[in-house]
C-alpha cells in the first residue's frame, strides 16, 4: 500500500473520508501512540521502501524488542493510514498554537515529525 499525504492517494486513488468527531489533541496523542509502535516494530528483510516516519534499524533494537515487536509493514500501514485520514477529514490540519513551527512538528519522541507541508 503506496499512502500519498500531499496527493492524499492511497495507491494512487484518490482516498475519502467522512468528518470526524475529535481534536487536534486527540488527534496527535493518537499518532504518537501509533508512531511508537512503529518506531519499535520488527524489521523485514524486504522493507526497502523510503517511508514518511522513521523506525529504528535491527541494529539499535533490543533482542526483546525485535522479538515482541509489531510487523514493521503492518505498523507502517495502520500509522500513515491514520494520518492521511485525519488530514482527508480535516482534523490534522496547521494550527500555529499547537504545532508549534513554521515548517513541521515535532512530537514528544523528537524522531516523529509532521511536516506542514502535507497538511497544506
Amino acid at each position: 500500500m503506496k499512502i500519498n499525504f500531499k496527493e492524499r492517494t492511497v495507491d494512487g486513488r484518490p482516498y475519502e473520508t467522512e468528518k470526524k468527531d475529535i481534536s487536534l489533541q486527540e488527534c496527535l496523542e493518537e499518532i504518537e501512540r501509533l508512531y511508537k509502535i512503529y518506531k519499535y516494530s520488527t524489521p523485514s528483510k524486504n522493507d526497502k521502501r523510503k517511508t514518511y516516519f522513521y523506525a529504528l534499524p535491527a541494529s539499535e533494537m533490543s533482542d526483546a524488542e525485535i522479538v515482541l515487536g509489531e510487523n514493521r509493514e503492518k505498523a507502517r500501514k495502520e500509522l500513515e493510514l491514520y494520518v492521511l485520514d485525519m488530514i482527508c477529514s480535516g482534523v490534522l490540519k496547521w494550527d500555529t498554537k499547537v504545532m508549534k513551527g513554521n515548517w513541521f512538528y515535532q512530537g514528544n519522541d523528537p524522531d516523529l515529525v509532521i511536516l506542514r507541508d502535507w497538511l497544506d
